[in-house]
């Protein structure tokens, strides 16, 4: 008892020694509990928890308050002789077994006995003693250690690992004078947690999985290291939450490391010209169309295809991503551009050219037996001599086909309006596709067919299948952003993501122009500015990237061919309507869109009519909005 008031830790290494090499318990625990009664209130739970640290025997704890001969006497006394009613007295007097008899000391030590239970279960029972000691000094920050121990415990999933960290009383923790280490090693669990928050929370797959490396290697260390550096018994429980968290952290993801920026990020995102995987995202129906018309072996006498849309929706990216093997080695793709005919192409010269991007593509894939296409032939009879080129090609190539995709074939249009290609062009193109079922069509534009407004386009009318290209989904938005390579370093949350879906709906070119211009305010910021920031962009980044006059010069390449498109199309008004709904707020009804523009109705329907199905507009229940958010902003600083 004397080494207990003098020097506590001496006090107690002794009492150590005696319940290891004696038999002296009850000697012991008198001597324990009575310095306990002496200690001031705000000593007595730091008392306890000193003793608590690697305890030999934890029963020591158990019995704090308790006059073990009573006890002895209780056992005695229990007998069926004596009266039952002086029985219950006795044992009320001198040994209550009902917790709510018990101090606020006892529950304190109970709470610390459960705690050396090996057994998750006993943690809430810690919890609930530490609550019930709490007008104790230092009981909140007990109870706040075997709280956080009790839930860490009890984790199934990532996302409860994640919420780890509410759990945390800070506030407890900053003023605690008792289990030191015990909470500088829950510090490393809510250091793990914020990883996995990281990793839950991240759209990257690189940047997650970076995450749940940099968490799983932690927890190693903590695993392999908190029996020898954390008291008991913290430690058990510590070690037993870490092995959980370590499956869990495992099924998500393997270890691969932590990963730094130290140069200048490659820009992946592109803005303008067609795409390649892993860029070409979100396009999956339109494939699945196509390979549902054409199938994958060889199959000849299918239908061609028109694939329209929206300026700079994709369509150019999808003919020249046809030839990924995604309809079998027996299909040869031949890409062809109408933007690379020029103003001076006549019908000899473009059915020469359609002859040579199917002679490259046949090269290009190891066909030898063919000899470049003539413009001499062409200039003679391009007719005779594109369908004799074709003949060879058939033989060159028996049991195969070949794709034939056309790009921006509106411009044949303005040839045959301007009288370099012949009217009769596209009554021999049909001819071509019912005569060589090998060789199948792909035309992409701004219009469908029926759009067209001249009578020559109808002999194509019934020859090939419409496939409309609109805008990317939410989820292929954020794959795009996230996950523009497999090495891209940079990181985005889903609320990131979500927020540029907000300002471009999914439209495809403004997608990667925001990436682009967030991954061109990255590296300036960190390697020309010299800033430090995170690896992670923000909202805060996406503000600051579309409110940015260089973000609208560039991006006119898009609001400038809308805005034309509605400017010089056939149906007047566009322009009006676009004004208004770049004013509102809000989506608005139709007819308050009438009269703000000042136009009447009839007119203001054939106008708004051309606006959805051009995708320009959206319309839902009655009202209009713009499709694109940001479609607005570049009319405000432009049109008015």
């Amino acid at each position: 008892m004397g080494d207990l008031i003098s020097n506590s830790t001496v006090g107690l290494h002794n009492i150590d020694q005696y319940l290891r090499y004696s038999m002296l318990f009850v000697s012991v625990q008198g001597g324990f509990n009575q310095w306990l009664n002496q200690a001031p209130a705000e000593q007595k739970i730091p008392a306890v928890s000193l003793a608590a640290s690697n305890l030999y025997d934890s029963d020591l704890l158990y019995y704090v308050g308790f006059n073990l001969n009573n006890r002895l006497w209780r056992v005695a006394t229990d007998v069926p002789l004596l009266p039952e009613r002086i029985k219950r007295w006795y044992h009320a007097k001198y040994f209550p077994l009902s917790t709510d008899d018990f101090t606020p000391l006892q529950h304190a030590a109970l709470g610390f006995w459960n705690l050396y239970k090996k057994d998750t279960a006993a943690l809430l029972r810690a919890y609930r003693h530490f609550e019930s000691a709490q007008h104790l000094p230092q009981a909140t920050v007990a109870q706040s250690i075997a709280n956080v121990l009790n839930k860490s415990c009890g984790v199934e999933t990532l996302a409860d690992v994640t919420k780890i960290t509410q759990f945390f009383d800070w506030g407890a923790f900053q003023e605690a004078e008792i289990r030191l280490v015990a909470i500088q090693h829950l510090q490393q669990l809510f250091s793990i947690a914020q990883e996995a928050t990281v990793a839950a929370e991240s759209v990257s797959k690189l940047n997650r999985n970076a995450a749940l490396g940099r968490a799983t290697a932690q927890l190693e260390i903590l695993i392999t290291t908190v029996e020898d550096t954390c008291p008991q018994p913290e430690a058990w429980h510590i070690k037993q939450a870490a092995l959980q968290w370590r499956s869990i952290l495992a099924a998500a993801a393997g270890q691969i490391g932590d990963l730094t920026v130290i140069e200048p990020v490659h820009n992946p995102f592109v803005a303008g010209n067609p795409v390649k995987p892993p860029l070409f995202v979100g396009r999956d129906d339109i494939y699945k169309q196509l390979e549902s018309l054409w199938g994958n072996a060889g199959k000849t006498g299918v239908d061609s295809v028109v694939v329209y849309g929206h300026r700079r929706m994709g369509k150019t990216s999808i003919l020249q991503n046809l030839g990924l093997q995604r309809f079998g080695v027996q299909t040869h793709v031949a890409n062809f551009s109408m933007q690379i005919t020029g103003d001076e192409t006549t019908t000899d010269r473009l059915l020469h050219y359609l002859a040579i991007a199917i002679f490259d593509s046949l090269e290009k894939n190891g066909v030898t037996a063919l000899a470049e296409p003539e413009a001499t032939a062409f200039a003679r009879d391009h007719t005779l001599a594109f369908d004799r080129y074709l003949k060879q090609v058939r033989q060159a190539i028996p049991s195969q086909r070949v794709i034939l995709a056309i790009d921006e074939f509106e411009i044949i249009e303005a040839g045959i309006e301007a009288g370099r290609i012949d009217k009769s062009f596209l009554t021999f193109i049909r001819g071509i596709m019912h005569k060589e079922r090998w060789l199948i069509f792909a035309l992409a534009g701004l219009h469908t067919l029926q759009e067209m407004t001249a009578d020559y386009w109808n002999p194509l009318f019934a020859s090939v299948t419409p496939i409309k290209v609109s805008f990317l989904s939410k989820a292929a938005s954020q794959d795009l952003l996230a996950n523009p390579t497999d090495d891209f370093i940079l990181d985005f949350t889903g609320e990131v993501t979500d927020y540029v879906y907000g300002f471009t709906a999914g439209q495809p070119y403004l997608t990667q122009l925001i990436g682009r211009s967030l991954v061109s305010l990255y590296n300036q910021q960190v390697f020309e500015d010299q800033a430090q920031r995170e690896q992670r962009f923000t909202i805060v980044d996406v503000d600051a990237v579309v409110t940015s006059s260089d973000f609208f010069d560039i991006g006119s390449f898009y609001f400038g061919g809308v805005w034309g498109q509605a400017k010089d199309g056939t149906v007047p008004f566009q322009t009006d309507l676009l004004k208004v709904l770049a004013q509102a707020e809000t989506s608005m009804p139709v007819e308050n869109l009438f009269e703000r523009a000042t136009v009447e109705a009839t007119a203001g329907k054939a106008a708004l009519a051309e606006l959805i199905k051009h995708d320009v507009v959206n319309a839902h229940a009655g009202s209009v909005q713009l499709y694109v958010p940001l479609m607005a902003e570049w009319i405000k600083r432009t049109q008015f």
